[in-house]
């Protein structure tokens, strides 16, 4: 069966894609800086390397526990900068070592789960003594009205917490980095049939399988969900540019973010549900008062794949962020997250029965 992501993520239904044509602009969050909607997370952080780079700096620490994706975009520019990774602390905080390392061509690539304010203000602290920028990679916290950020450059998904096609945000803090009109104009037209093509891709993949994942019918439509899914891994390999939003993903963005508040509160409710269902569990604690988490992160004795892999078998598909490449073996504690942990979702479209099952199933194991 094709491993198609379907309860990690809200699901777009056609009834919402159709009513989103008719939606109004929506402000993103409050900060005053230049804000651009993106493709994706991955787009954005085309734009800040490219910028960074335009703008003379050679090298880049990443944490060795990340994402796949941003594996391949950091590979991508491997010619133009000297990339490095740094192993991370039991808190998925960045291990102290790193910062001795930096200097002014530096860019600190920093993920942020779940780090408080006062922690944040030290890592800024500690780069900008070096003379180092940050790129901030909050595509697993969605922004609260007051949240901390320390970057020159602040990323967010929107596809990871609404029932978006795709879409991402960028916040330039740093005025060297700024767009100019030009640029905008450039990059508005930049890969526009490619990036179209992949979101209706995915489209089509996420309406076919939440129309027939826990169905008979589910085995008859595996082939056409399958290829949807293949085939837009391998656009995403092509269309590796920093692209703007499509005017159709634009407009879903916009329905979503308009009915943001009750959404983001469901979330925080159902994370909640899970702190009670494991209390006396280890899981990644969040502050919920600073950040919107993505999902709960639990703490398993190594059975986070067979976890995963029952929740599967039920229709219910917990991530596991993230499977890391043999090469980050050496990386102690990256490593061993990566061997122990599961993230459960907490996405509005979740219901009571839903959660009971998946808690139910989790419990089975240590």
């Amino acid at each position: 069966m094709p491993q198609i992501n379907i309860i990690n993520y809200p699901v777009l239904g056609l009834k919402d894609f159709l009513k989103s044509f008719n939606s109004k602009k929506q402000k993103i969050y409050s900060n005053q800086n230049q804000i651009i909607k993106t493709g994706s997370a991955s787009h954005a952080i085309n734009i800040a390397l490219e910028k960074s780079i335009e703008n003379g700096y050679k090298k880049i620490f990443a944490p060795g526990y990340n994402c796949e994706v941003v594996f391949l975009k950091l590979n991508r520019f491997k010619k133009k900068i000297n990339i490095k990774y740094y192993d991370v602390k039991k808190d998925l905080t960045p291990e102290n070592n790193v910062f001795n390392k930096l200097d002014s061509e530096s860019i600190f690539y920093l993920v942020n789960w779940n780090i408080s304010p006062k922690k944040l203000e030290k890592i800024r602290n500690k780069c900008k003594s070096k003379g180092s920028i940050i790129i901030e990679d909050n595509a697993l916290c969605f922004p609260k009205e007051k949240q901390k950020e320390i970057g020159d450059f602040v990323i967010y998904s929107i596809r990871k917490f609404f029932p978006v096609i795709a879409g991402g945000i960028l916040a330039i803090k740093n005025k060297k980095f700024v767009l100019s009109k030009k640029e905008i104009k450039k990059r508005k037209k930049m890969n526009i049939i490619l990036t179209a093509f992949e979101e209706l891709l995915f489209f089509f993949e996420n309406i076919l399988s939440s129309a027939f994942i826990n169905s008979f019918l589910y085995n008859i439509f595996y082939a056409p969900i399958d290829l949807a899914h293949r085939a837009k891994q391998f656009v995403i390999k092509f269309n590796d540019t920093g692209t703007f939003q499509v005017p159709f993903d634009n407009s879903l963005c916009n329905y979503w973010l308009e009915k943001k508040e009750q959404i983001l509160r469901k979330r925080i409710e159902n994370y909640e549900k899970y702190q009670k269902a494991f209390k006396g569990r280890k899981y990644l604690k969040h502050d919920l008062k600073h950040t919107n988490p993505f999902g709960f992160v639990l703490f398993t004795e190594k059975n986070n794949k067979k976890i995963a892999k029952k929740l599967s078998k039920k229709g219910y598909k917990a991530g596991i962020m993230w499977e890391l490449p043999q090469k980050f073996k050496t990386m102690k504690n990256a490593w061993k997250i990566s061997q122990q942990h599961i993230v459960l979702p907490i996405h509005h479209q979740l219901s009571q029965k839903q959660m009971e099952k998946i808690i139910r199933i989790v419990r089975e194991f240590k």
